[in-house]
């Protein structure tokens, strides 16, 4: 059961400007219809409020504090798992932790910046649509990813993943752009999950499995201070000892 406030943030707000293009559409047709047929009309006027519904921006309140990690997506954490970050994200060896969340057709899909930093790399890599709740979706999906290098020297990388429903992603962040938490940046139109990849040894995950998000707002985990930081798990080098005989 969702609490007043979740309901309210939810079932509020203005219209994403990529949704009006929708919305207007239906109001064209839906008036068309009311010359001919009512019952059509009304069929038509309920589906296009439901497309306003799914392209609502409502307004967040974003925390301010620097070290915080904030949800980049509304939705529901299906997994917090230790993984190998999809290849063209170049985000090396890790090892890395990634939150994964479904967003569904009554969440909104407004995506937001999870950090502050610099854009070091947007990426789009063609794939299936496959259900986004299944795990074969992180790599095998069309997807967006962004990766963010933030104050502290490390990246972190949010990554809009298309599923069955959803098959256009939309991603307005540019190389060495300057990212703002809760800025946003991005909407996956119909649809459908957010991967957002942290190195694990560097921040402090709160979040929790089946926890619900709100994009801009919920806090999923908190940047380290550098004496609590590890490296990065990197190969040791050996050099080789080769014999010579004098």
């Amino acid at each position: 059961m969702l609490d007043k406030r979740l309901w309210n943030i939810m079932f509020s707000g203005k219209i994403d400007q990529r949704g009006w293009i929708f919305v207007g559409i239906g109001c064209c047709i839906s008036a068309l219809f009311f010359l001919v047929h009512t019952k059509l009309a009304l069929l038509c006027s309920a589906v296009t409020l439901m497309v306003g519904l799914f392209f609502r921006d409502p307004t967040r309140c974003t925390p301010l504090k620097s070290e915080l990690i904030i949800s980049p997506a509304d939705g529901i954490i299906l997994d917090i798992v230790d993984c190998t970050p999809p290849s063209e994200l170049d985000l090396g060896p890790g090892p890395w932790a990634r939150i994964s969340i479904f967003l569904n057709l009554w969440d909104v899909h407004v995506n937001r910046f999870p950090v502050d930093g610099r854009i070091l790399q947007v990426s789009y890599a063609p794939g299936k649509f496959l259900e986004a709740f299944t795990s074969e979706s992180s790599l095998e999906n069309e997807r967006c990813g962004v990766v963010i290098q933030v104050a502290q020297g490390f990246q972190v990388a949010c990554v809009q993943i298309a599923g069955w429903i959803a098959r256009r992603i939309v991603c307005d962040a540019k190389v060495d752009q300057l990212a703002k938490k809760g800025e946003k940046y991005g909407i996956i139109c119909f649809g459908s999950r957010m991967d957002l990849y942290l190195p694990k040894y560097q921040v402090d995950i709160w979040a929790t499995p089946h926890q619900r998000t709100v994009a801009g707002e919920t806090i999923l985990g908190m940047i380290k201070e550098e004496e609590d930081a590890k490296p990065f798990a990197t190969q040791e080098f050996i050099p080789e000892v080769k014999k010579f005989n004098i």
